[in-house]
């Protein structure tokens, strides 16, 4: 956004929201106004939380690598069904999973991209399955960390993918399941620097 003042041209920063999937459109788009809010799509720097349990397949549509602030699972019913994440690629700076329910599992099926440290959070009975490919910007080779909650539960995060990002894999209190590893420099769950990960 710009503005013009005493003849000059001023950048004006764009400022993240937190955008809530309500999924009232007639679609499980993220394009949908109608499935956020507040009622817009989400844009560029924004933080997408999902908290409802209307439309629980939601499509991502928008440009693939479309940057986000972040991503928030916050199933807080007892009986909340998890939600499934799948379309295009996104940069992503972290994940925040906070489940109630023993039961719900959320999953993301979709590509992300890490360009800082990037850190999974889990807490209460929190289930996350990334099936998407996780990968790193060349050159750049931030950590991976998954954080568990300061008290006991049974939160943990499935890595499933073949994933390329070569940063260290850190686990700080939680759970984790990959389901392969691999020799450094080979596509593998827990990425391609996994000699150095500590799991």
């Amino acid at each position: 956004t710009a503005a013009l003042a005493n003849g000059f041209m001023y950048v004006l920063p764009v400022i993240p929201t937190n955008r809530y999937w309500v999924g009232l459109g007639t679609d499980g788009k993220w394009s949908t106004a109608a499935n956020w809010s507040p009622g817009a799509a989400p844009v560029e720097g924004d933080a997408l939380v999902f908290t409802n349990i209307t439309r629980l397949l939601a499509t991502n549509d928008c440009p693939a690598g479309a940057p986000f602030t972040g991503i928030r699972f916050t199933n807080f019913s007892a009986s909340a069904t998890g939600f499934t994440l799948e379309g295009n690629s996104i940069t992503l700076g972290g994940i925040a999973n906070t489940n109630k329910s023993a039961s719900a599992t959320n999953f993301i099926n979709l590509d992300l991209l890490i360009t800082t440290g990037f850190g999974i959070t889990n807490k209460n009975n929190g289930k996350l399955v990334i099936n998407g490919i996780i990968s790193d910007a060349p050159g750049v080779s931030p950590a991976f960390v998954i954080f568990g909650a300061s008290e006991p539960t049974q939160s943990f995060a499935i890595l499933s993918g073949l994933n390329t990002f070569s940063g260290q894999v850190q686990n700080d209190n939680g759970f984790v399941n990959a389901n392969t590893i691999a020799n450094k420099g080979t596509a593998s769950s827990i990425g391609t620097g996994n000699s150095n990960s500590v799991i």
